[in-house]
């Protein structure tokens, strides 16, 4: 009983100080934020603040991933739904909208997460979990379009790996856009312009594409 209440403590904790960091992150960015003012966030003394993340790194690194833990999560169920590819397609789209002023509240640690990606060493841990998690994100989207090509939805001409990223680039070109606030008006018609271009590169064949 007390192992377990000391469990839930401990999670509890953790769940508190990451809280605190991803304000901290988003505020300060990662190269100015210190453990010392992560602590002074979440209310805890330093030292005591080395008894949950070792390092200013691994505490980034857990932030991050779980600010898109949920992200992850909800698509996979997306994936499990007895639909066509083509509403599979939709509702993804549809839920990344959705999402998208989430993302520019967030959007700080996203900079930062991409930007320290980019700095860090191929083999590096951030390097290495933002191709893990491109990777998922690739795969799920894939998973959709080769679903189409076999249900005969989509073309059996789609290079499926090149189409999953090419969804992928338009929706993180937006997704930036919308961090950086650079006026772009991105709304539900603009949306459905993005969804019915997707669909069509899926369904043409090859002479329509290059007409």
């Amino acid at each position: 009983m007390e192992a377990r209440e000391k469990a839930r403590r401990t999670a509890r904790r953790r769940s508190e100080i990451i809280i605190a960091a991803s304000r901290v992150f988003d505020a300060n960015g990662y190269a100015a934020t210190t453990m010392d003012a992560v602590a002074a966030e979440a209310k805890l003394a330093k030292g005591s603040l080395y008894n949950y993340f070792p390092s200013k790194h691994s505490l980034f690194v857990q932030v991050f991933t779980i600010a898109l833990g949920e992200d992850e999560q909800a698509t996979e169920m997306l994936l499990t739904e007895p639909v066509s590819a083509t509403e599979k397609l939709s509702r993804y789209i549809d839920f990344w909208f959705s999402r998208l002023e989430h993302y520019k509240r967030i959007g700080g640690l996203i900079l930062e997460f991409w930007a320290n990606a980019a700095r860090d060493d191929r083999q590096g841990e951030i390097s290495s979990l933002f191709q893990t998690m491109y990777a998922r994100w690739h795969g799920r989207i894939s998973t959709i379009i080769t679903e189409g090509v076999q249900s005969g939805e989509f073309s059996s001409e789609v290079d499926i790996p090149a189409a999953a990223i090419s969804i992928l680039a338009a929706t993180d070109g937006v997704t930036l856009h919308t961090i950086m606030n650079v006026g772009l008006h991105f709304d539900s018609a603009s949306l459905e312009t993005m969804k019915q271009g997707m669909l069509a590169s899926l369904t043409a064949g090859p002479q329509e594409k290059n007409q």
